[in-house]
């Protein structure tokens, strides 16, 4: 039986840079981060029996650091940012500022013309702006996934629901898995993952494409229901 997890420049023009982009605050999350990376950086800097240590770093703070130079430069950024007390916006505006190079962009952060204490408050100001936005957009999400919970739903017109992936089947096998819910396709949301809705198909409603590569005893066979995940507006309430 196929596990849970199938459907599971110079100084003067760097201080212009600066000023232009100030606004420009970085979105944490906008972008894939791998696992490992984070975990890398928080063995250096979130740990506080580290010797580099980091207080009041979060692990939004590490992705978004990750995200501007890397893990082999983030452990640097993070520690830079906050001994200087750097708001995000004005990073972003010295990577901005020197994007060929990690380590003069994050020198940059040091210096007292770039980083004077208006530029600072400036650059804090539009982090908090867009901080409050984020904030706004991410209740007003969360109101309506707890519209959707326990509802009957249908995929919206002119959407497909589609997850592939591979799972190992033991040593010696793995199964390459498709699964799409057609427009139209109706089931049940059963719960949230990773800001999506979990909704519970009939297997019948789904297209369903298995592929075993390797040697296991069983063939796997889909379950009766299975579960894709869905932003809000794929989906059509019925209830």
């Amino acid at each position: 039986i196929v596990s849970s997890s199938l459907g599971s420049g110079n100084s003067s023009s760097s201080v212009s840079k600066s000023q232009e982009t100030m606004a420009r605050v970085p979105q944490v999350g906008s972008i894939d981060v791998p696992g490992w990376a984070i975990a890398n950086v928080f063995n250096r800097v979130g740990k506080p029996d580290s010797s580099e240590y980091v207080d009041g770093c979060t692990k939004d703070d590490i992705v978004e650091a990750i995200k501007l130079c890397g893990p082999g430069y983030a452990t640097y950024l993070l520690q830079v940012k906050f001994q200087n007390s750097i708001p995000w916006g004005l990073v972003q505006a010295a990577f901005d500022a020197e994007p060929k190079d990690q380590n003069k962009a994050i020198k940059l952060l040091k210096d007292p013309t770039f980083a004077s204490e208006d530029a600072k408050r400036e650059a804090q100001l539009a982090d908090d702006v867009q901080r409050s936005k984020e904030e706004s957009i991410k209740a007003e999400k969360e109101e309506l996934m707890k519209s959707f919970a326990g509802k009957r739903v249908k995929v919206a017109e002119g959407r497909n629901l589609i997850e592939k992936g591979t799972q190992s089947m033991g040593p010696m096998a793995d199964l390459h898995y498709e699964m799409v819910a057609p427009s139209g396709a109706e089931g049940k949301v059963v719960g949230e993952r990773d800001g999506k809705l979990s909704v519970e198909f009939p297997k019948e409603s789904c297209k369903v494409r298995l592929d075993l590569t390797g040697y296991c005893a069983d063939r796997p066979q889909a379950p009766a229901q299975l579960t894709l995940h869905a932003q809000p507006s794929e989906l059509v309430l019925l209830d």
